[in-house]
């Protein structure tokens, strides 16, 4: 007599499978999105309006048709048969890939520096294509290899002005939404412009007076 599997176990090797199939989908997505990152590909470029026409595809698009030409067999089938609302792969999906790939890497980067504790700050102001002033800042520490790293944290933009408590604000918060402590600070280094090398209100002098250890220099450029 052939055994009959129960309902509430069909049921569950059913939404195992579709895990499964949803992670090889999700993953597809995610390597053509760390791919784009890791060569500098803008994703959508000047257009992304229809990824059925070759001609209308930004790079994303572009790249997944690319790996179903090379075999990706789920994908191809996911393309082919989601409802338009579920494909994932839409301009807003992009987005949100793109954060849960930053988020992953500010956690490791973050973890690595804890280990490794002692770090210094690196800090420029730019202005974007629109003309606003942006502050890029950059961890610099030594990892469990004993190797010097220095690391792009991001691109803030400088809402309360370029002044050096402005600076020092945007500093102090970028470093503790990465998890660390000004206190184990050692150093700074940036340009000789008064907002940051100020000696009274330049933003390495308002960091000095909470965190005396961490050491202005002025940067070798």
């Amino acid at each position: 007599r052939q055994q009959t599997i129960p309902i509430n176990q069909q049921l569950d090797n059913l939404l195992q499978q579709q895990i499964a199939k949803n992670r090889e989908i999700m993953k597809s997505l995610f390597k053509t999105v760390i791919l784009c990152g890791r060569n500098n590909f803008a994703l959508r470029g000047r257009r992304d309006d229809d990824p059925r026409n070759e001609s209308l595809q930004g790079n994303f698009q572009a790249l997944l048709t690319f790996r179903i030409d090379s075999g990706d067999r789920v994908l191809e089938e996911h393309l082919q048969n989601a409802p338009r609302n579920a494909t994932y792969v839409s301009k807003t999906i992009q987005n949100e890939m793109i954060a849960v790939v930053g988020k992953f890497i500010t956690d490791h980067l973050s973890r690595e520096i804890r280990e490794s504790r002692y770090f210094s700050i690196l800090a420029d102001e730019a202005a974007d294509v629109s003309n606003k002033e942006n502050l890029s800042v950059v961890i610099r520490y030594v990892d469990e290899t004993k190797t010097i790293r220095e690391e792009f944290l991001g691109f803030y933009l400088c809402e309360e002005g370029t002044a050096g408590v402005a600076i020092k604000n945007i500093i102090v918060k970028a470093v503790a939404d990465l998890g660390l402590s000004m206190d184990d600070c050692r150093g700074q280094c940036y340009d000789g412009a008064g907002n940051m090398a100020g000696r009274l209100n330049g933003a390495s002098s308002l960091i000095t007076q909470s965190h005396p250890k961490a050491i202005y220099v002025h940067c070798m450029k």
